[in-house]
C-alpha cells in the first residue's frame, strides 16, 4: 500500500468513529476535532517508524492517532484526563516544528558545539515522541537532546 498524508489523515479519522472510541464519552470532542496533518516520526537511528496525526481544536491538539507504516491504527489518544482538558493540550505546531524559545534555548546553552537540525523522533520508546537534536562537543561523544511540548532534556 502506497501511503501518503492524505490517506494517513482518512485512516485517523476512520478509526476514531468506530468503537469503542465511538461509545467512550472521553472521545466526545475528539470525534468532533479536526484532523490535523501527519506527522512522520523517525526512529532515533533516522528511519521512519509511524506516523503521529494530531485531532485539532482550534490551534491545540486535543489527541492523536499513531499510525503504524502500514496503515494499521495502533493507538488513538487524549491529552489530560478527560476530553475537555485543555491545560494538557498541545500547541499543534509542535507536529511540524520544536517551539522556538526551547530550541533557541538549546542553541544558547550548547553554543560552543555543533547542534544538527531537528528530527521528530522518539526516545527509547515509541510512547515519547519528541523532537531530537544530536549535539557534538569537540573531543567527547555525542549526544541527544529532545524537546517535548513544554520543555527539553539531555540523554547521554
Amino acid at each position: 500500500m502506497n501511503l501518503n498524508s492524505e490517506i494517513i489523515r482518512e485512516i485517523a479519522g476512520r478509526a476514531r468513529e468506530q468503537s469503542p472510541l465511538v461509545n467512550d464519552g472521553k472521545f466526545t470532542l475528539l470525534r468532533k476535532a479536526k484532523v490535523g496533518t501527519p506527522a512522520m516520526v523517525y526512529s532515533p537511528e533516522g528511519v521512519s517508524a509511524f506516523w503521529l496525526v494530531p485531532f485539532l481544536s482550534g490551534d491545540l491538539a486535543c489527541g492523536i492517532a499513531q499510525v503504524e507504516l502500514s496503515g494499521q491504527v495502533a493507538k488513538i489518544g487524549i491529552f489530560g484526563s478527560t476530553s475537555h482538558d485543555s491545560m494538557s493540550w498541545i500547541n499543534a505546531s509542535f507536529f511540524k516544528e520544536p517551539p522556538s524559545e526551547i530550541l533557541e534555548k538549546i542553541h544558547s546553552v550548547f553554543s560552543r558545539d555543533v547542534v544538527s537540525d531537528p528530527v521528530f523522533s522518539f526516545d527509547t520508546s515509541p510512547s515519547r515522541w519528541a523532537w531530537m537534536l544530536t549535539i557534538k562537543s569537540e573531543g567527547t561523544a555525542s549526544f541527544k537532546v529532545f524537546i517535548t511540548p513544554g520543555s527539553w532534556y539531555k540523554r547521554e
